[in-house]
């Protein structure tokens, strides 16, 4: 959906809803992102939100005036890294507990507050020091407050930044799906819910944005 919208350089905003009918939006200039939003989120975070979306509804409006740019990333590099992130937390989301907040972990990798390799050096802290029961427990009463990082916050404080962030959003995104593990067929987003390859989609977008679409209801 996004790489058409890069190659002919569009400006405007696409609109998404998502499975769960929580609503984004990525601002477009030339081709490139400069803001996104989704719910209380703003920036890359709502924009690695809305990468997980696999499914939903979705309108592009062109003539519209742009807020301020507030990614200077480009678009290849935001679908990198967010992809890297999702995918840490596809795995770490394989060893949590029923008692840890799912939500908090996902935004915490999202945000870079948690990285794979800070991941293992926690269980493996755990496994040294039994602690509380729940992992984010442990994470954040025993792990966090004794690991050094570089930078201008100890991760005790991003970790703690990232529990505010959760709680704003905690009840909005409560209803997600859950990530899928494979990235296979997607369907398209009308009335046929016909199963098509992402090959198929990639052409389908295109002509949507050709021939300036809402949705591919309309064709």
């Amino acid at each position: 959906l996004l790489q058409p919208i890069e190659q002919t350089r569009k400006s405007g905003c696409l609109y998404l809803q998502s499975p769960a009918a929580v609503q984004g939006k990525l601002y477009w200039k030339n081709g490139e992102i400069v803001a996104a939003e989704t719910g209380p989120y703003h920036g890359t975070l709502a924009f690695y939100l809305m990468l997980d979306w696999s499914k939903g509804h979705f309108r592009f409006e062109e003539d519209i005036e742009l807020p301020p740019e507030e990614m200077a990333t480009n678009t290849i590099s935001l679908l990198m890294n967010g992809f890297q992130r999702l995918d840490e937390y596809r795995w770490a989301k394989e060893i949590l507990t029923e008692a840890d907040d799912r939500f908090f972990f996902k935004l915490a990798f999202l945000d870079g507050s948690l990285t794979k390799e800070i991941m293992e050096k926690v269980l493996e802290s755990r496994r040294q020091k039994p602690g509380p029961a729940s992992l984010q427990e442990f994470l954040l009463q025993e792990f966090a407050p004794q690991y050094s990082q570089e930078g201008e916050m100890t991760l005790a404080q991003r970790l703690e930044q990232t529990e505010k962030l959760a709680a704003l959003g905690r009840d909005l995104f409560s209803g997600e799906a859950s990530p899928n593990k494979t990235r296979g067929p997607i369907k398209a987003l009308g009335k046929t819910g016909k199963t098509i390859s992402r090959h198929e989609d990639a052409i389908l977008q295109r002509l949507l944005l050709s021939f300036s679409l809402v949705s591919i209801d309309q064709l």
